[in-house]
């Protein structure tokens, strides 16, 4: 009765009524997103044809002492190291018997450092609008992406290694000398984004991409968009959405060869054994067990990465040397070989696979190099099913509310399981906070509940 009294006698009240509940929904859920994760983690697995057959608990409970592998990929809008530390701490949590809370440095960081990326190869003389994009040798040695190693030890089980690829470094120099700066202009700014542009002894590895001058200057602009249509858009959009971009355009090589030396240096690390013999594809222990856990954009990337019958297999160094050596041939491609041969499990905590597909179509009676994911996840299926092992599983996590996760449809020799998850608190069952909704797998209980007891998560969101 209320509400009819607001609409007959207050027409200006009847606007009123309606959008305050819807205002105050988005409000809440963007203001209180990272607050209210743990109110609700829920998932199903009943949002797929197919049954997930092993999980991350089955790896660990296998016979052997060789540790378990777990390749890391970020995903959009990473904007420091350490993307693993949420997931490598849930673990710890989950298994009950780490010696640490969420393991340890276990070697020093590693960056891309040969062929494009070699101390002393030249800039790249790419351009943006005219503009070169890396103007200085400084600038060019801070693009260049890294990989962090992390032991987690456990008292009554095998260790874990958690080798976390970051890619994130080679997007700043454009995300911030250009579009954050340009968006300024236009919407507004966002001084936690501009500040991220800035170099900090709070971030290792950061980067002047930005003067604190010229941050000062921008923060003086007025913002000219609605407080929370600037706010997600420069998040989203300028900060996250850029990167799917850059990923299916021709940084994709870059972003490719990166990812390939990275991914080469952290089997080497976990490998007592000579580079070369990585040619034979089987060497190690022969229970070496990989698995890949990536985020958005990281699960378009990394299997791309390791089809080596696609791009140009990169030099390597070797890792007590400084100096680029030349490997016997066949050697990189032996490295992903032998990875994917003992990667049977992979999961994905969001993707945009399909959307990104949509600038990969091609004619398969032409030859193209181009990332086409169900190019490369078949490679996978066949080189492990060929080696004697079981066929490959994609299980692939997405909020149903995620603005930027997709559901992933079947692919050609492999077994793909999706699974829907609730990362956090819906507002009146009208929206889910967009940031949480993306971000928030890994710490989401049911998931990391699933990744190690699939059979103990048949439905818990009732």
């Amino acid at each position: 009765m209320t509400t009819l009294r607001c609409r007959i006698r207050r027409p200006f009240w009847v606007r009123v009524c309606i959008v305050t509940p819807y205002a105050l929904a988005v409000l809440g859920s963007i203001l209180f997103a990272r607050t209210v994760v743990a109110q609700g983690p829920e998932v199903t697995t009943a949002s797929s044809n197919h049954k997930q057959d092993v999980s991350i608990g089955d790896s660990l409970r296998r016979p052997g002492s060789a540790p378990l592998h777990i390749l890391y990929i970020h995903g959009i809008g990473a904007v420091d190291a350490g993307g693993s530390y949420v997931l490598r701490k849930k673990i710890c949590e989950f298994l009950k018997d780490c010696t640490t809370p969420d393991g340890e440095t276990r070697l020093p960081r590693e960056y891309a450092d040969v062929e494009d990326f070699s101390p002393n190869a030249p800039i790249p003389t790419w351009t943006y609008l005219g503009s070169q994009i890396w103007k200085t040798p400084e600038q060019w040695h801070a693009a260049a992406p890294f990989v962090d190693h992390y032991v987690i030890t456990r008292t009554k089980g095998k260790s874990i290694f958690v080798d976390e690829l970051n890619w994130w470094p080679l997007t700043m120099a454009l995300k911030c000398q250009y579009i954050l700066k340009d968006e300024a202009l236009l919407a507004g700014t966002k001084s936690s984004y501009l500040n991220l542009c800035t170099k900090s002894p709070e971030r290792p590895g950061s980067f002047d991409w930005l003067s604190a001058d010229t941050v000062h200057s921008l923060e003086a602009n007025r913002s000219r968009a609605a407080y929370l249509n600037r706010n997600v858009k420069i998040g989203l959009m300028d900060w996250g959405m850029s990167d799917a971009l850059l990923a299916v355009g021709p940084m994709q090589d870059l972003l490719i060869e990166s990812l390939r030396q990275l991914l080469v240096k952290s089997v080497v690390a976990g490998e007592p054994k000579a580079l070369e013999e990585l040619v034979s594809g089987d060497v190690g222990t022969p229970d070496s067990e990989y698995i890949v856990v990536s985020h958005s954009l990281g699960s378009f990337l990394v299997f791309s990465a390791l089809n080596s019958q696609k791009h140009s297999s990169a030099k390597l160094a070797r890792p007590d040397s400084t100096e680029a050596a030349t490997p016997k041939p066949g050697v990189v491609a032996g490295a992903f070989t032998y990875v994917l041969r003992h990667t049977g499990q992979a999961y994905f905590f969001a993707n945009q696979v399909p959307l990104l597909e949509l600038a990969m179509l091609r004619d398969p009676s032409q030859s193209a190099d181009l990332t086409n994911y169900a190019i490369d996840l078949a490679h996978w299926g066949d080189v492990r099913t060929r080696a004697g092992g079981s066929k490959p599983q994609v299980v692939a996590w997405s909020d149903s509310s995620d603005l930027l996760s997709w559901y992933v449809p079947d692919i050609q020799g492999v077994n793909v399981v999706n699974l829907y998850a609730k990362n956090a608190f819906r507002w009146f069952g009208l929206i889910e906070g967009p940031l949480a909704a993306h971000d928030k797998y890994a710490s989401n209980k049911a998931v990391i509940r699933a990744l190690f007891s699939p059979k103990q998560v048949i439905r818990t969101d009732k």
